[in-house]
């Protein structure tokens, strides 16, 4: 008895699920992924994003790209399909050598929309990867992509 009525639990508990699956994604299968517009994936918008042009939107937002889990997995972020929240910025830092520290930032390392470090650490940060962050002057001044020295205007 208890047997049959775990199996007919399990049975409708799975049929529940395929039939919300296809309410909220189709009846194929084959879309039921990650990252897809209607779940679970990071789309970052700008505070402007919804307001500019077309032109303007692709350059401002970031995303969509997969992205799963919930505030109780790991590299933890919203709950819903759109993760809204969550660690933007991770570093692991290794005090025996510094130069073996690792971090993410999202989605860049720029403020600036039409530079090419807008959005270039989002699709890493979606996988939950890290890129090396050099330490060392040396270090620092080969990885640099340029130099740019500020001062006080002259007359």
């Amino acid at each position: 008895q208890a047997k049959s009525q775990r199996d007919q639990w399990l049975t409708n508990s799975f049929e529940e699920a395929i039939d919300a699956l296809e309410k909220k994604l189709g009846a194929n299968p084959s879309n039921w992924q990650y990252g897809q517009k209607d779940y679970k994936h990071a789309l970052i918008h700008h505070p402007l994003g919804r307001v500019v042009n077309q032109e303007w939107q692709s350059k401002l937002n970031v995303g969509p790209l997969p992205r799963g889990g919930y505030s109780y997995t790991p590299g933890a972020n919203a709950y819903g399909d759109n993760n809204t929240s969550g660690a933007s910025f991770r570093i692991l830092v290794d005090t025996e050598n510094w130069e073996r520290t690792l971090g993410i930032n999202t989605p860049g390392q720029s403020g600036d929309p039409e530079s090419s470090f807008y959005k270039n650490l989002f699709s890493i940060w979606a996988k939950d990867e890290f890129v090396s962050v050099p330490f060392m002057k040396k270090s620092v001044e080969n990885s640099a992509h340029s130099k740019q020295v500020f001062g006080p205007k002259k007359e």
